[in-house]
């Protein structure tokens, strides 16, 4: 069993990763730590929760600390610029505070500080706090540049730069902010590209700004958790949000997830939500800093019971246990399927991830089957809760599908009279209703039995014939008559 101390890592860092439980390396650390150590450029490619953030921070802390304290601030354009040694670039705020987190744990006793230029806070603070300098700097991609561009900060000294989550660094609204950063970092810094998901395109993007980089990759292919249990629902789109609320009284989960693709949905469910009384918080980019963090420190107190987010928003964030993950919008593929189901059934505990799709979509769902090699269950909402459907449930499907397609058919037919009947000049025909499909009727064999067991009971005297329903014309009921008008009082006339 490789230790820490045997990668490299000193003692009393050592120790202090074993006060907060991590004793062993994982895989994707094993690979960088030695492999980071001399200053190589790579790319690190792993799973969420793989240990990604100390893969890159060991080995860069390590590099910073191998050589003597240099003034952290020098005079620049706009007084006193910051010259850190190390610069983390993330693509989101909170992604951002959670590794200025990490950076702050591993430097607890030495004379090395950490700073954040997040987007969305106040600059002038964080302006405020770089005049004292700083070692490490983590902050998104565009508020970086703007401090360098008002001379507050200089990469003239850095010695490691690392683009965490570099697929949505990649992406057009960060690649500009991220090109000019790497331009003006000093010549022969260490540039570290990691990402869970790390595709083709990212990665040739990245390959571009290094020298012969190293490509570190550990289980990257498409595994889950063991102990994740894969549900899937299929419902009409209208009836997905009102299905979400009853599982989540029935279930009562500790802290659930419902995802969704795109941010602009997020605002107007959680509103719905919220306004049928379930303690819910959005969480995507267009949310305040401050909303934010309280809905992550809500959620991971437990005072939230469901976490409303995109994807990209939730990566790479530590969200506590969470028992519960909704795709309600279905993933675009298989990698963001695991990316999301991810979040539950870590460290060997149970958790359950439930797919909606509208029926339409049900094909999505045998494509994950067949590529990750799962098999959803297909449970039905009845009285309350989801149960294991059977083949009268099944029936009942298929009838309702039968009826939906004869509906489609009769409109689709009627459509079609109407137009004929416009350009003729008739009046447009009514529509035929179907006839309703009954179900399965009743065999000649069963009604055979249901009249001997009639006949048994009339010889035994327990059977009643139904009273006989009426036949003939419908009387019309009798109109009430009208009140007669009170008489005139003597003497005057009505």
């Amino acid at each position: 069993m490789t230790t820490f101390m045997e990668l490299g890592v000193n003692p009393d860092r050592a120790a202090r990763l074993a006060e907060r439980g991590i004793n062993e390396p994982s895989p994707i650390q094993a690979l960088a730590l030695p492999a980071l150590a001399g200053g190589r450029d790579a790319l690190l490619a792993a799973q969420t929760g793989s240990g990604k953030t100390l893969a890159y921070l060991l080995p860069a802390l390590a590099r910073l600390e191998a050589t003597p304290r240099a003034v952290s601030v020098v005079s620049g354009k706009g007084g006193m610029a910051a010259t850190p040694g190390v610069l983390v670039l993330v693509p989101t705020q909170e992604l951002g505070m959670q590794v200025r987190d990490v950076a702050r744990s591993l430097l607890e006793g030495t004379d090395r500080t950490v700073a954040e230029l997040i987007g969305g806070a106040n600059p002038q603070r964080q302006a405020e706090r770089l005049k004292a300098g700083a070692d490490v700097i983590v902050g998104t991609a565009g508020r970086v540049v703007d401090f360098m561009t008002r001379g507050k900060l200089s990469l003239a000294r850095i010695k490691v730069v690392v683009l965490d989550e570099v697929d949505q660094l990649a992406d057009t609204a960060h690649r500009p902010d991220v090109i000019a950063v790497l331009a003006a970092a000093a010549v022969g810094r260490q540039v570290i590209a990691a990402s869970a998901t790390l595709g083709d395109a990212s990665r040739k993007w990245a390959r571009g700004f290094m020298k012969d980089p190293a490509e570190l990759t550990a289980e990257t292919s498409l595994t889950l958790p063991p102990a994740l249990v894969h549900q899937a629902v299929v419902a009409e789109e209208r009836d997905q949000l009102p299905l979400l609320r009853k599982l989540l009284a029935n279930l009562k989960p500790s802290g659930a997830i419902a995802f969704y693709n795109t941010a602009a949905d997020i605002d107007w469910i959680t509103q719905k939500l919220v306004h049928h009384g379930v303690r819910a918080a959005g969480l995507h980019s267009g949310v305040h800093k401050l909303d934010r963090a309280k809905a992550m420190q809500d959620f991971r107190a437990g005072k939230l019971q469901l976490l409303v987010a995109t994807e990209l928003a939730a990566r790479g964030l530590d969200l506590g246990a969470v028992t519960l993950v909704f795709n309600l919008d279905l993933p675009r593929g298989p990698e963001e399927y695991v990316h999301r189901v991810g979040r539950t059934a870590r460290m060997g505990r149970a958790g359950t991830a439930i797919t909606f799709a509208d029926p339409k979509e049900a094909w999505v769902l045998e494509k994950f089957e067949k590529n990750l090699g799962i098999a959803f269950e297909r449970p039905v909402y009845s009285h309350g809760e989801l149960r294991e459907a059977t083949i009268a449930d099944e029936r009942r499907e298929a009838r309702k599908t039968k009826e939906k397609v004869k509906k489609d058919e009769v409109r689709t037919a009627h459509k079609a009279a109407v137009e004929i009947a416009e350009i003729q000049g008739l009046p447009a025909p009514r529509i035929k209703k179907p006839k309703k499909d009954k179900g399965p009727q009743p065999t000649a064999r069963q009604k055979a039995k249901g009249k001997e067991r009639k006949e048994q009971r009339k010889a035994s005297g327990t059977w009643k014939p139904a009273a006989p329903k009426p036949t003939g014309p419908r009387t019309p009921r009798a109109k009430p008559e009208a009140p007669e008008a009170p008489a005139a009082p003597s003497g005057e006339t009505t």
